[in-house]
């Protein structure tokens, strides 16, 4: 269906030998025509995020919140994170 084609879902783990430490993320992507919408978690933080294509040039936002952190207090907003990028592909 479209809807499949428009769709793309991940996950994946890593393992950081220094720390013994395992990692998991996962996420959901959807595309229409040149947007993306974007959700997901990164181990204990909940993220989402949208991005936009303009010919070979590319912006993508996103933001982070600890999943034991949701709150609308400001004491809860320190591990917060927004992210912007922008890049260019050859």
């Amino acid at each position: 269906s479209d809807l499949i084609k428009k769709c793309f879902v991940f996950l994946e783990t890593d393992y950081i030998i220094n720390y013994e430490k395992y990692g998991l993320r996962g996420g959901i992507e959807y595309n229409i025509n040149r947007y993306s919408i974007r959700a997901g978690f990164d181990n204990s933080m909940l993220t989402t995020g949208f991005g936009v294509n303009i010919d070979k040039f590319y912006i993508d936002y996103a933001f982070q919140v600890g999943l034991n952190e949701i709150s609308f207090s400001r004491e809860n907003q320190v591990n917060n994170s927004h992210k912007i990028s922008i890049g260019y592909n050859f």
